[in-house]
């Protein structure tokens, strides 16, 4: 089968990309054209504008803005991102799109595809740029630069006994927090990783590795802070961003039996996994669930010749994954992501609040193959 990346004509931008190399690369559409974004602007972001963004690294390496090409010295991990801000226009979030599908092509359909929605981004995204993403009003059609608010702080919850969930939570404050539970405060110069007096160690592990996500500038560090324990491990400019945040003063964490217990999670995230079939062979959209809410998804019931939905919500890296089995024609390859399009809007979800990953068999990431009951090897 030929790739679907032949069909078409190749952007002089995706020709310049190395494909035995580590890379990270922005573009900005602009009048319909990719146009690079220069090095020191990297993680400014136009709310009217549409980008793609390519990372490649080595499997298990952090990829970013401080990502330099070099050889490849071992298995690659490449991911395709097409970043929407929230007034683009409709031909802008069109070309996006379609410039993804393009370089997706370009790589042999190997990559990752990503859509992010302004506000709502995967931690992965988040994780390429640890000075932290700039939202600025305007966009190239409107000429208006201005500032937004800068650096967003986040803080994130780590729960779960067996496969801990990591999940943004709606505020700063100590009133969504508990005492058995991790957490991530990312502050920007640093990042707060605070455990509950009856937190698990894997979860304070898993808190430990979103950290470093964020941190990868000098000067920025990672500050553990364990529940009673504020006054000893706090001073200085930690406390004092510490508190910034979340006064001390003002803690009062709810005791974990006030919340779902770890089991109930791990069950809760796994039944919250909905796997669907896909298909558009009368040429509307066919979208069927497979098995039930309650069901866990499991690697068998995958077919190599189909598309496949699986609906995450919020339980890793992104809420919707399309699965494209390694004998699907290249028209399913270059349209797959029509059907989370479907999806979301047969579901009534919020389309600027979805994140949405493209994958096919045989190049699916770790964060995938964590959403099935069954072993992935």
């Amino acid at each position: 089968m030929a790739s679907s990346g032949q069909s078409f004509a190749v952007d002089p931008e995706f020709q310049k990309i190395p494909k035995d190399s580590t890379g990270f690369y922005i573009w900005r559409v602009e009048k319909l054209n990719l146009i690079p974004v220069p090095i020191e602007s990297y993680g400014d972001f136009y709310s009217g504008d549409a980008y793609v963004v390519f990372s490649a690294t080595n499997q298990g390496d952090k990829g970013g803005v401080d990502v330099k090409p070099q050889k490849f010295t071992r298995s690659s991990d490449i991911r395709v991102h097409f970043w929407l801000g929230a007034d683009c226009s409709v031909d802008e979030r069109t070309c996006a799109a379609f410039k993804t599908v393009e370089l997706d092509g370009h790589f042999d359909d190997l990559p990752v595809q990503h859509r992010e929605a302004q506000g709502s981004e995967s931690i992965r995204f988040v994780s390429y740029f640890p000075k932290g993403i700039r939202y600025l009003k305007g966009g190239v059609n409107s000429g208006l630069r201005v500032a937004d608010e800068g650096f967003r702080p986040r803080l994130f919850i780590v729960k779960g006994a067996k496969a801990p969930v990591v999940r943004e939570l709606p505020a700063i404050s100590w009133e969504v927090m508990n005492d058995g539970d991790a957490f991530v405060l990312d502050a920007g110069q640093r990042i707060f990783v605070y455990k509950g007096k009856n937190a698990n160690r894997k979860e304070l592990f898993e808190a430990q590795t979103i950290a470093t996500l964020f941190k990868d500038e000098l000067g920025e560090k990672i500050v553990t802070v364990e529940d009673g324990l504020e006054d000893v491990q706090l001073a200085g400019i930690n406390r004092e961003l510490f508190e910034t945040y979340l006064s001390l003063s003002k803690k009062k964490l709810a005791p974990h039996t006030d919340f779902h217990s770890d089991s109930h999670v791990d069950q809760h995230e796994r039944a919250s996994v909905r796997l669907f079939n896909c298909s558009d062979e009368s040429g509307k959209i066919k979208i069927t669930q497979i098995g039930k809410d309650s069901d866990t998804p499991m690697r068998k019931d995958l077919n190599s010749n189909d598309c496949f939905l699986i609906d995450a919500g919020r339980t890793l890296d992104a809420g919707i994954w399309v699965w494209v089995g390694k004998k699907a024609t290249d028209k399913e390859r270059d349209e797959a992501m029509k059907y989370s399009t479907e999806f979301i809007k047969q579901q009534n979800y919020d389309d600027r609040k979805v994140a949405v990953a493209r994958v096919v068999e045989g190049a699916e990431p770790f964060e995938f193959k964590a959403l099935f009951g069954d072993q992935w090897r």
